[in-house]
This record gives C-alpha cells, sequence and structure tokens, in this order.
C-alpha cells in the first residue's frame, strides 16, 4: 500500500503566529497562499525567506507575494520578485548592482506622456505636448540634481514656474474601457535656500500631481477649485504654513487633506507617486525624499475627483513675493491604465 507523506502546513497566519524554528531541510507549506519555506535549524519563520524555483524550464503562471526590497544578490544572480509601489504592485528586478528596476507594462496597451530635460531653454516631451510657464534652462550636472531642467520664476509678485500636459486625458473612471485609471511619476529638486514666507505677503506654494485645471490654478490659492489629486506644499503668509508634504484631492466641491509626515526641506530632492487603477474608489500615495533617504505612503477615499473628470499632470511653483524661485525637474511621467 502507498505510504501518505504530509508536510508541516498551516495558513499563513498561524505560521505567523506560532512563528516557529523549522528543523534543518524541514519543508513548511502555507495552505492558503502555496509557499514555501525549508528550515536552517536556526532561523524563525517569519526571518526565513520564501523558498525559490530554480532552473525552471516551464512556468504557465506565477503568484508572487509583494515584499519589501531584498538584499543585494551575488555576482551572476538577479532577483525578480512583486512590490507594492506608491499602491501599485508591480514586478522587478534587482542585480548585483543593487539597482531595483520596474518592468513597466507596453506602451502600446495604455498611454504614456513624459516630459524630460533637454537642453537650452526647452524640455523633451513624449506622448503629447505640454505647457510651461517661467523661464527653462539646464545647469550643469550634479551628484544631487543628476541632469535636469531648472524652472526659474519671474522676479515678480505672484510669478509662476513649472510645466504639465497640454492635454487632460486622465480618468478615474466611471465605465469600463477607454481610457480609466492612472500612475504618476515626478522628481523634483529644491534648490534655494529657502522658499518659506518671512513677512507680508511672501511665500510660495507648490503642487505636484493631477488637476482637471490649468497648472497655474493649481498653485494660485490654498484651497483648490476643481477636481485635483496631488502632492501640495503651502507656505505663505497670512495662510497655511505647511511643514510637511500634504497629500490633497477635491472632487470639485471640498478639499481633503492629508499630511504624509514627509518633511519639505530646502535644497533636497523628492520622488512622488500617485495611482488609482480602473474605476477605483482609493488614491494611492507615496513620497521618498532621496537626499535623506526615507520614504512615507499611504491612500485616500475622501473627496476623490469625479470618475468622469479629465486630469493633466504636471507640476508648478507660485512665487507670492517678487522672488525669483527654482525648481529642478528630472522627470514627469503619467501612464492611463487602460
Amino acid at each position: 500500500m502507498p505510504t501518505q507523506i504530509q508536510l508541516r502546513r498551516g495558513a499563513s497566519s498561524e505560521w505567523t503566529s506560532a512563528n516557529p524554528v523549522l528543523a534543518e531541510g524541514e519543508m513548511g507549506v502555507e495552505l492558503d497562499t502555496m509557499f514555501y519555506k525549508i528550515g536552517d535549524g536556526v532561523t524563525h519563520w517569519t526571518n526565513l525567506s520564501y523558498a525559490t524555483v530554480r532552473n525552471v524550464t516551464s512556468l504557465t503562471m506565477a503568484d508572487m507575494l509583494s515584499q519589501s526590497t531584498p538584499s543585494t544578490p551575488a555576482d551572476g544572480h538577479l532577483e525578480f520578485y512583486a512590490k507594492l509601489t506608491g499602491g501599485r504592485m508591480l514586478p522587478q528586478l534587482k542585480g548585483p548592482d543593487g539597482v531595483e528596476t520596474w518592468v513597466q507594462t507596453s506602451i502600446a496597451q495604455n498611454f504614456i506622456t513624459a516630459i524630460f530635460p533637454s537642453s537650452s531653454t526647452t524640455v523633451s516631451i513624449l506622448g503629447m505636448g505640454n505647457s510651461s510657464a517661467g523661464t527653462i534652462s539646464h545647469p550643469g550636472v550634479s551628484e544631487i540634481y543628476g541632469y535636469a531642467a531648472n524652472f526659474v520664476t519671474a522676479g515678480t509678485a505672484s510669478a509662476p514656474a513649472g510645466t504639465g500636459g497640454t492635454n487632460a486625458h486622465l480618468f478615474r473612471g466611471s465605465v469600463p474601457g477607454g481610457s480609466n485609471g492612472f500612475f504618476f511619476f515626478c522628481r523634483l529638486g529644491f534648490p534655494d535656500s529657502t522658499y518659506d514666507q518671512a513677512g507680508a505677503s511672501t511665500g510660495s506654494r507648490f503642487f505636484v500631481g493631477l488637476t482637471s485645471g490649468t497648472m497655474l490654478a493649481s498653485v494660485s490659492v490654498d484651497t483648490l477649485a476643481g477636481h485635483n489629486a496631488g502632492f501640495q506644499r503651502c507656505h505663505t503668509n497670512g495662510a497655511r504654513t505647511d511643514t510637511n508634504w500634504q497629500f490633497t484631492t477635491t472632487n470639485g466641491v471640498s478639499q481633503s487633506l492629508v499630511d504624509t509626515g514627509m518633511p519639505f526641506v530646502a535644497q533636497h530632492v523628492y520622488d512622488f507617486y500617485i495611482f488609482c487603477p480602473p474605476l477605483g474608489g482609493v488614491i494611492s500615495w507615496r513620497v521618498d525624499d532621496k537626499t535623506a533617504g526615507t520614504s512615507n505612503e499611504g491612500s485616500t477615499s475622501t473627496y476623490l475627483p469625479d470618475p468622469a473628470t479629465a486630469m493633466r499632470g504636471g507640476f508648478h511653483i507660485l512665487s507670492v513675493d517678487a522672488v525669483a524661485r527654482n525648481v529642478r525637474m528630472n522627470r514627469v511621467y503619467t501612464e492611463s491604465k487602460r
């Protein structure tokens, strides 16, 4: 009669709760995920890595559990894993150089717009046109900012600078198909010594993200009109004086502000992420301070932009007083999810 062999098993929550030490070579299986680990006789379950498949010749489907960034692999090896990035699940790669790389969706499936540094007083565009404000230049490459386009406001009161898509084309989505859902990424540096208010009618406002109005309208007031999903930082006399980046959503009537907990620090570089799946009822965000090496993320379902209202992506600064203020742009990227 055949001999039945059963492996040590349980739900993932049971493994985490018990947190045993598997014997050397002993296998433990999560019945709800079908992932497994192999013990070394020393390490507790929660600190063990999941076992990996080696020398695969045929694989019809891979179900990967989201994880934090793995350690840098040895020479000749490549880690392939799933990771939640600003609320969006993405397959990623990491090689011996320690660099994480997204495995992106095809641009044949999703409409993208990207704004890049170029040369002289222009920027490069992929996907559609853009509209810019302020004076554009291209300073020498630096370790902090990389190769970036510099946008500077005029030295007059209420002067704007920045760029964004000419056409509003990104929707949260109200019907299947079409152009629904969005992913936004932007890297900016803030090279000035201060952007804060220092007296009557002084200071600045920033907006980074998606808006149904003009990019200028996104920085003209603290309380936004129209439909928006983006990062704000206002520091103006007599109004808001934000210490941290705020994530804001508006639905044409009301505005929600979420404190990201990420301080705004002059002369730092930041990465901004915004994600909404097609027909989504939640918008996720993430902000990284690349200079400090810190990251915060979250999500909101409050006062979301109307699902059938189109928005454009970009960034803007407004200098309230007659002070020329600078922003360095490395990349603006928007992607529809259909």
